[in-house]
């Protein structure tokens, strides 16, 4: 078994984004940003991810950037 931090270093970087300690999100699976409690990645599917607060700038900053079209 590998660690998060270990599948991470396998994935693309424009792709993937380490939200929080426990979870990686497929950025291509976003849906939208929900700024409200502190911060969520809407998926697709509509599940709830979220932001931790010292990734937020970081995640914000990365979806203005337009590599995936979000502004």
């Amino acid at each position: 078994s590998k660690s998060l931090k270990e599948i991470e270093s396998m994935l693309p970087k424009n792709h993937f984004f380490r939200s929080h300690t426990s979870h990686l999100i497929n950025l291509k699976r976003l849906s939208r940003y929900l700024k409200e409690d502190g911060g969520h990645a809407v998926m697709a599917n509509g599940r709830l991810i979220p932001i931790s607060r010292r990734k937020k700038l970081e995640f914000i900053d990365f979806l203005k950037s337009g590599l995936l079209g979000y502004v």
